[in-house]
């Protein structure tokens, strides 16, 4: 939800009825939207329960959440296409397009490579706060975090998930990343001054 949201919810008779029931759970999800993304990488739990796993939304938001079927035998890359909302004006969606390559770019370069594109950069450049993160069906397994400016000149960027997750560890049979054997991630894009 988006604080807008949160705030309707928080306000609604049967929130403030029963407010020692709900107020931990909307204190949480305030907290989400206040700390950087960076803080829900690594040893903070706060963020890594079955509440954040990304939903199938319909409107236009600043996340997405993507799964590769079948990895082991999936091809070298998968590429996923999305907008999100503009962060400038006039507001008009800003296209996206993810890469994965499980597998890495070549059989000499075997890394878990996640690389983000930004389309259709015409004279303002996107600054964004990002959150990658692999997820089962109940909670986040690992996260990466960072900051990247796109630009007409620099419009494409490595999100460095391979820091984080080995390739042999993402395609070791039985692998605790897989879910039945499919890869779940989802990125949350947050902008930033």
């Amino acid at each position: 939800m988006t604080a807008d949201e949160l705030s309707t919810v928080e306000r609604s008779p049967l929130v403030e009825q029963h407010s020692k029931l709900f107020q931990p759970q909307i204190l949480l999800a305030y907290k989400f939207h206040a700390h950087p993304l960076v803080s829900r990488v690594g040893s903070n739990r706060d963020f890594a329960g079955t509440q954040f796993l990304l939903r199938n939304y319909t409107d236009i938001r600043w996340d997405k959440r993507v799964t590769i079927f079948d990895l082991p035998t999936a091809e070298k890359y998968t590429e996923f296409t999305f907008k999100t909302r503009s962060s400038t004006f006039p507001l008009q969606p800003w296209d996206w397009e993810l890469k994965v390559h499980p597998k890495g770019f070549s059989s000499a370069n075997e890394e878990f490579r996640c690389v983000l594109s930004s389309s259709v950069i015409l004279d303002q450049a996107r600054s964004v706060e990002y959150l990658l993160t692999i997820v089962d069906d109940r909670k986040v397994l690992r996260s990466i975090a960072g900051k990247k400016n796109f630009t007409k000149t620099r419009y494409s960027t490595d999100l460095e998930m391979d820091k984080r997750v080995g390739i042999e560890e993402l395609l070791a049979e039985n692998s605790p990343l897989l879910v039945n054997g499919h890869l779940h991630m989802q990125l949350t894009l947050r902008p930033i001054d």
